[in-house]
This record gives C-alpha cells, sequence and structure tokens, in this order.
C-alpha cells in the first residue's frame, strides 16, 4: 500500500493513503493527542475516522494547475492527475506549514553550502517561457497556472533552497502565452498596496536575465531562522475540489467567501470590508481571475485565523485570449462592463451589507485606483526603462476603472 507522511515541523500530523478512488487522510493517534493538536483544514476537523473524498479535495488543490501541472508531471514521468504522486513529487515545500514526505527517517544534512541561482539558471528559465525546475530542485508545490521557483534571498543573491529548508520567496516566470506577464501582476500588486490594499510583497528580478522576472514573499514564511505559517485557500476551506474553483462550474461564489470570513477570521469585520475591496478592485483593475483558490486563510501562533494578503493578482483583460467573465458573479452578473450600481445593490444584500456601503467601498476603490495608478506606472517604468511592456495592461485598468465608475455613478 503506497503511503505519505503530513508534518509539521517534525510533528507527524496524518498518513496519506493512494486509493484507487483518491487520496485517503487520516491523523495520527499522536497529534489527535497532543497539546495544542488542530484540524489542518476546516474541511478536516480532527477525528480518528479517515477522510476521503475531503482528502483529496484539500491536497489535491495543494498542487499545480493547468500548464504548470502538466509540465511538471511530463518530467516526472507520471500522469498529470495522479495526485499522490504528484504529491510525492512535491509536497517537501508546499504553501502553508505542511510537508508531505516518504518517510519518518531523519533528514540528511548536506555538508556543500546552498546552491546559489546562476545568471545561467535565470536566463535558462526565462527563456524556457516556463519550464520548471528539474532534478533535485523539482520540490515546489504551489497551486497555480504560472510557472514558478521556490527560492531564498540571501542579500542581493538568490538561493535554492536545500532538501528540508523552506523557500522565502517565489520567483514567477514568464510566460510565452502571455507578454509582460511578471510586468503586469508586479504593476497590479503594487497598485493594490498603493491603495492599501494587504497585497503580497513584490519587486521585478532584472538582475542576470534580459527578462524581468517577479520575486513575490511568501507570506506563509517569517523568522529567521524561516518557520512555515498554516494557511488554507478558501477552496479548500469549504471543501471545493480543485477542478470546480470557478463558480460557474460550481466553485464558491463571493456570498460563500465573506460567510466563511465572518465566521472563521479573528478580526471579522477588518476582513470582511478588505474582501469587498479585492473584489471592487478586480473589477477597476481587470483581473477575471478572482477564483476562491486566490482567497487564503492564514493561521498565526496563537491559533488564531485571519484573511491572508492577497495574491495572484492580474490584469487578465490585458489579454484578448482570456476570458472577460469574471469569476465570481456580482449581483448574478459576470461582465465587467456591465455593472450598473443595481448589481452592486443586489450583491449587497447578498452578502449582508447595506447596498450605500458597497456602493462606497466599490466607488472608493475606482477613484484609488485612478488616482495611485500614475504613479505606481511611472515608478515600474523607471525600473523597466521605458513603459512599453506595461502597456496593455495599462490601457485596460484604465478602462476598467472607468466602466466601473460609470456603472456606479
Amino acid at each position: 500500500m503506497s503511503m505519505l507522511f503530513v508534518l509539521l515541523d517534525a510533528s507527524e500530523v496524518g498518513r496519506i493513503e493512494q486509493r484507487p478512488s483518491g487520496l485517503r487522510f487520516a491523523y495520527s493517534r499522536a497529534w489527535l493527542d497532543a497539546p495544542g493538536a488542530f484540524a489542518i483544514s476546516h474541511s478536516l476537523p480532527l477525528r480518528e475516522q479517515p477522510f476521503d473524498q475531503e482528502a483529496t479535495r484539500f491536497f489535491g488543490n495543494l498542487l499545480p494547475e493547468g500548464p504548470a501541472r502538466t509540465s511538471v508531471a511530463r518530467q516526472v514521468g507520471i500522469s498529470e492527475d495522479n495526485d499522490f504522486a504528484l504529491l510525492r513529487a512535491l509536497g517537501q515545500e508546499c504553501a502553508g506549514a505542511l510537508r508531505i514526505v516518504e518517510s519518518l527517517g531523519r533528514p540528511v544534512t548536506r555538508a556543500e553550502p546552498p546552491r546559489l541561482v546562476t545568471d545561467d539558471d535565470l536566463d535558462g528559465w526565462a527563456r524556457g517561457s516556463g519550464t520548471a525546475v528539474s532534478g533535485s530542485e523539482l520540490r515546489l508545490s504551489l497551486a497555480g497556472a504560472q510557472y514558478k521557483v521556490g527560492v531564498v534571498l540571501d542579500g542581493d543573491d538568490l538561493v535554492l533552497p536545500e532538501e528540508d529548508s523552506a523557500s522565502t520567496h517565489l520567483l514567477k516566470l514568464p510566460n510565452r502565452d502571455y507578454a509582460a506577464l511578471p510586468q503586469n501582476e508586479a504593476l497590479v500588486l503594487a497598485l493594490a498596496r498603493a491603495i492599501g490594499l494587504d497585497a503580497v510583497k513584490s519587486r521585478l528580478w532584472t538582475r542576470g536575465t534580459r527578462v524581468p522576472l517577479l520575486l513575490v514573499t511568501r507570506y506563509d514564511r517569517v523568522g529567521t531562522p524561516v518557520r512555515r505559517l498554516h494557511q488554507e485557500d478558501l477552496c479548500q476551506a469549504l471543501g471545493v475540489d480543485r477542478r470546480s474553483k470557478y463558480e460557474i462550474e460550481g466553485g464558491p461564489s463571493f456570498k460563500r467567501c465573506m460567510e466563511i470570513i465572518r465566521k472563521l477570521s479573528s478580526r471579522s469585520i477588518l476582513d470582511q470590508r478588505a474582501l469587498l475591496r479585492w473584489l471592487a478592485f478586480c473589477v477597476a483593475v481587470g483581473n477575471c481571475d478572482n477564483h476562491a483558490k486566490n482567497l487564503s486563510l492564514l493561521r498565526d501562533d496563537s491559533g488564531r485565523w485571519r484573511l491572508a494578503p492577497f495574491y495572484d493578482l492580474v490584469c487578465t483583460r490585458a489579454y484578448r485570449t482570456l476570458t472577460r467573465r469574471l469569476a465570481m458573479a456580482i449581483g448574478r452578473r459576470t461582465n465587467g462592463d456591465n455593472l450598473p450600481r443595481a448589481a452592486w445593490h443586489d450583491e449587497a444584500l447578498e452578502v449582508g451589507v447595506t447596498p450605500k456601503y458597497l456602493a462606497e467601498v466599490a466607488s472608493g476603490v475606482a477613484a484609488d485606483v485612478e488616482q495611485m495608478l500614475p504613479e505606481v506606472q511611472d515608478e515600474l517604468s523607471s525600473q523597466l526603462g521605458g513603459r512599453a511592456a506595461l502597456g496593455a495592461s495599462l490601457r485596460a485598468i484604465r478602462k476598467c476603472t472607468r466602466t466601473l465608475q460609470r456603472g456606479l455613478a
């Protein structure tokens, strides 16, 4: 019987078995009896009985998606539908605090120093348009369709983490299908921070590569030495399969996301407002990929949960081949170009806030984006030596912001 072990720090949390129908997970007896033990997901409460479908959904949501998943599966030589084999290959470095390993044996201490990321590495990753890191370096399991590499920022150098150590940053790579994707995300993340949203820290990495990459600070890594913080995305918390993250396919609506934040967050009022601003921001910047896997809960050392910093914010409207339909409906409407005030009114009633309040939140976000966009674009343009790479994103954001304002007027 195939088995994987789920660890939190050095403690065994439970075990994953491969079953014909998917994955099976059971908490270990030692974890259930341990002082301070907690459920690793709100969809996997502490209990002796094993989980089947719930386990497949939770652990499947830790894995890459789309082209990134296909690329990794091809390198490992397995079917891309084989969650168990992908967890075995990638599970040592997941989102959050969990590690998934094949053995409970003691880690091997390496005599050689960590390997520096060279200019050849960066250039190869950039030119490969997202080819995943190969060999012993293929160990990062993070959901999402973008190609990324886990690294440690050491002064001005990037280092590949050792076998059992944690990465501190994600290096997001270009994609041949979506021009200037790192620059696009850098712009939108900087704009989110500029208007006061709690978004992940990021910066463009241009040293050693002719094509800019995006270096993102991991919010689930803290301290020196680095510690892992536990988190789960809202699809995991709600027990939703990774293939059903979009609302139109049965995934979580914005109302369900608000309900779980209202129920679980230790700072519920602040996080509900932040989530409303995130929704309006996604409309204002043309981010139609605003699904529940791009929202997470973060657990602090005292066991309290809160809304994690926002991440994976991209102006998808800059790419004509991508859908213009919002992943989460607003007042039952998914066309961001057709969101009259009535749509926001209906959504307000749906999520339990006053229509006036939500309209003010959305109007405020649109005004803030319009005000801060010139400053943010100037800062990024100075790093890039011009605005050419930002052109499509800037045009799309300006158009989406004006459309939002007209709809609310």
